[in-house]
């Protein structure tokens, strides 16, 4: 996966995650279990 993301991970809810996103002007939200998947 090249596109831009923001890990999501525990640490992070979805949320917050979702706040940075539209923040930023990210594209598509993308969650990362912690293997990194």
């Amino acid at each position: 996966m090249n596109s831009p993301a923001i890990p999501i991970t525990a640490d992070l809810p979805v949320s917050e995650a979702a706040k940075i996103m539209l923040d930023r002007g990210v594209g598509p939200l993308v969650v990362v279990d912690p293997d990194g998947k």
